[in-house]
């Protein structure tokens, strides 16, 4: 068995791969061999409306190459995949398929601009290694599953270790409802709810330096992001649909993900948030339109800026409290 995986991760590597036309439909395509398999002579594969059918299959996308055989239209017996790139130190994953599912042993993926590395035992999923670039360094994040949810750690560069960012703990057996509890900076950070894979409710509460940050939904089911600074207060309607279901990757450092949407905003220079300063629009993840207010804490001043159609218009530093507000009483 190690002398078939170590020839197959030779011939991916070398690049030595016939693709198999994808438009062939009830057609046999014939794979041309590398000499190594010369002596299996012809390997067929035949597609059916479109798909592998039947007997051994090349596929190759932007990333990963694989060995995989189909019977009727089913994965069967043991599939083989790895990082398309000519290093021929790279690993070849070898995972058992029965029944046309995942069984025993790992399997390379290559989903939503990350690679994934998933390990399977006896049928059961067991855990999702992701990372952009290799899954094989020191990975991004790393999923794993029990009976009832999964636990997802990320990787702190800082701190040089994995720490947890979110747990996912299912409350029925079809695994629609439940809750994620999240962590930021290895501190709770809040909590979803989700029933029938679609979020009813969220409260997020973390720290970024000086500031104080919730992130809520409101009755309608739309978001409300506050964030408290010394002597500034953002109040944020960012634009954002939850996907449906929800995937693995989805919960991965979603607080901070919502703090950089695009949306409509205002800015209160008090904690009451009575009456707002000024407004702005985020758009593309910059500032696009309205007033920016920004306090220096070294200096103990204001910064205000004005946008229109993206571009700065308007920039006055150095503001005491008083001359902002007098400013922004002119500007009206």
């Amino acid at each position: 068995m190690k002398i078939i995986i170590l020839l197959i991760a030779l011939f991916f590597a070398t690049n030595i791969l016939a693709q198999i036309d994808p438009l062939v439909h009830d057609k046999t395509a014939t794979v041309i061999q590398s000499s190594w398999l010369e002596s299996i002579k012809t390997n067929k594969g035949i597609y059916k409306n479109g798909e592998p059918f039947k007997g051994d299959f090349f596929l190759v996308n932007k990333k990963i190459e694989s060995l995989s055989r189909f019977e009727n239209g089913f994965r069967t017996g043991d599939q083989y995949s790895l990082i398309k790139h000519e290093d021929s130190s790279s690993n070849c994953e070898v995972i058992l398929y029965q029944n046309g599912k995942a069984f025993e042993g790992s399997e390379l993926k290559y989903e939503n601009d990350y690679y994934q590395l998933h390990e399977y035992e006896k049928g059961q999923l067991k855990k999702i290694i992701v990372d952009a670039n290799n899954p094989y360094a020191i990975p991004e994040a790393v999923i794993r599953f029990k009976e009832n949810g999964f636990t997802t750690n990320i990787y702190d560069h800082e701190k040089n270790k994995q720490i947890l960012n979110n747990k996912l703990t299912y409350s029925n057996k079809k695994k629609t409802n439940g809750s994620v509890t999240f962590f930021d900076n290895e501190k709770p950070a809040g909590k979803l709810l989700f029933r029938n894979n679609k979020i009813t409710d969220l409260n997020f509460e973390f720290e970024i330096k000086d500031a104080e940050v919730n992130i809520a939904l409101n009755k309608e089911g739309s978001l409300i992001t506050v964030i408290k600074e010394p002597y500034l207060v953002y109040k944020y309607f960012p634009i954002f649909e939850f996907p449906t279901p929800l995937g693995h990757l989805d919960f991965i450092n979603l607080p901070r993900h919502l703090l950089i949407l695009d949306g409509n905003g205002s800015l209160y220079l008090d904690d009451d948030m009575k009456e707002a300063i000024s407004d702005f629009e985020i758009k593309n993840g910059n500032f696009h339109s309205g007033e920016i207010i920004d306090y220096k804490t070294d200096m103990n001043t204001y910064s205000y800026m004005k946008y229109e159609e993206g571009k700065e218009i308007e920039l006055k530093e150095g503001l005491s409290k008083e001359a902002l507000i007098k400013h922004l009483e002119i500007r009206q």
